[in-house]
């Protein structure tokens, strides 16, 4: 009988989903197509009690289900070579073993490289309207790529596996999700002594759903839709809670412990649904990415009571430069040149994303660059009067290759008095 031993014989006695820790071959890959029975592949490297392995290296092939207690070591590696060689696999049933192994194979607290298989100091996934799949920026970022799968695929793709921790259980990796205008979610490892975090900004609604299997939602495909992620080290959760604070969005899901909230007093603020009843009333932190060189990120935010308008009052202000403006407007706010040196210029529609157009009705994304400079905005309020009246974050990250990717879509510009 000729049959792959992961899938056709293990996942499908077990009926259950399983991580796989397996050197592979360019034609199996991780497979989520049978509901309760996909094949997920543990990320490389791996750490074991603090001692690193990763698969260029690593002989051993072994797999546990995505929760339970059964752990299996297995003779062959998943390829698809063993459909046609004999295979043997030992599946041991105690609940210890699988945790050891469970935390091995532990859900990430980074950022991920474009199929998901690497860390990553931060990533720009941009979707246009009616694309599945979208542009993906990662480091160095001198050029935009493909997102490898459609999003709504729970494998083999960047956001899919920054959120697996999110979308799963694993007892080390906590989070906390917030949706304003625009949702985030911020992820960290609490096994000690790592030092990983995750903040996660984008402009999906009902995006991820804590702790259901991970999907996208179809109906967003119509829209242009943008996704940040950055990998930070755990002191930057502190400011980043001071910046939300201050915009005082709605905490939905929460299960970071006790004891990492209490050593964060605006954090414990936030989670506790405190507002900010004192000025002042907006805000900017400065924090920095995990990577070497570390890039350096403004967060400008806002309180309701500032009545400040948050582009040119307060990011075109704080600058100190004119800039471009990509966002759904108004009829009120319009292109602005009367501060020399500080005009508000507004991108034209349609605009190409790596040659996929996007155009102002169907995209929902907020977002700036200076005229020219090293820095990119995402904001999560459009250009419009109202956003003087409620709270606002923008995101600011300093990086010329991030910027002169923006810049090239931003070439035009609509005409300003």
């Amino acid at each position: 009988m000729i049959s792959e031993i992961y899938q056709k014989i293990i996942s499908k006695q077990l009926k259950k989903t399983i991580k796989v820790w397996s050197r592979r071959d360019k034609k199996l890959k991780a497979n989520c197509k049978i509901p309760g029975r996909h094949i997920l592949l543990v990320s490389s490297p791996i750490s074991v009690d603090n001692q690193a392995s990763s698969l260029e290296k690593d002989v051993t092939n072994w797999l546990i289900p995505e929760n339970g207690d059964i752990f299996c070591a297995v003779d062959k590696p998943y390829a698809i070579s063993q459909k046609y060689e004999p295979a043997v696999a030992v599946c041991i049933q105690l609940a210890n073993i699988f945790a050891r192994f469970n935390t091995i194979a532990a859900k990430t607290s980074k950022c991920k490289v474009a199929d998901g298989n690497a860390d990553a100091d931060w990533v720009v996934l941009y979707k246009p309207p009616g694309e599945k799949r979208g542009k993906i920026l990662v480091p160095p970022g001198d050029a935009w790529a493909d997102n490898p799968q459609d999003l709504e695929r729970a494998a083999d793709h960047s956001f899919a596996k920054a959120l697996e921790s999110v979308a799963q259980n694993h007892q080390d990796k906590r989070f906390f999700a917030y949706n304003n205008a625009a949702p985030g979610v911020v992820i960290l490892d609490t096994t000690a002594p790592a030092d990983a975090a995750a903040w996660i900004v984008h402009t999906v609604p009902d995006y991820p759903k804590p702790k259901v299997a991970y999907t996208f939602p179809a109906s967003e495909y119509a829209n242009g839709h943008l996704l940040l992620c950055l990998t930070i080290s755990e002191s930057q959760i502190e400011p980043i809670a001071v910046a939300l604070f201050v915009a005082a969005p709605f905490i939905y899901y929460n299960d970071v412990p006790d004891a990492e909230v209490n050593t964060r007093p605006t954090l414990k603020k936030l989670l506790n649904g405190e507002t900010a009843i004192k000025p002042p009333f907006l805000t900017k932190q400065n924090i920095v990415t995990q990577g070497a060189p570390a890039i350096p990120v403004q967060v400008f935010s806002k309180s309701e009571r500032s009545k400040y308008e948050i582009y040119q009052k307060i990011i075109s202000k704080q600058l100190k430069k004119t800039i471009k403006v990509w966002s759904r407007r108004d009829k009120k706010l319009k292109a602005n040149c009367k501060i020399p040196g500080r005009h508000i210029l507004l991108v034209s529609s349609p605009i190409s994303v790596d040659n996929q157009a996007s155009s102002l009705e169907k995209d929902v994304t907020n977002w700036l660059i200076p005229e020219n400079g090293d820095i990119f905005c995402a904001v999560d309020k459009p250009y419009a009067i109202s956003q003087k009246y409620e709270p606002a974050v923008a995101v600011c990250i300093q990086l010329a290759n991030i910027f002169a990717r923006f810049n090239t879509i931003a070439a035009k510009v609509d005409s300003c008095s």
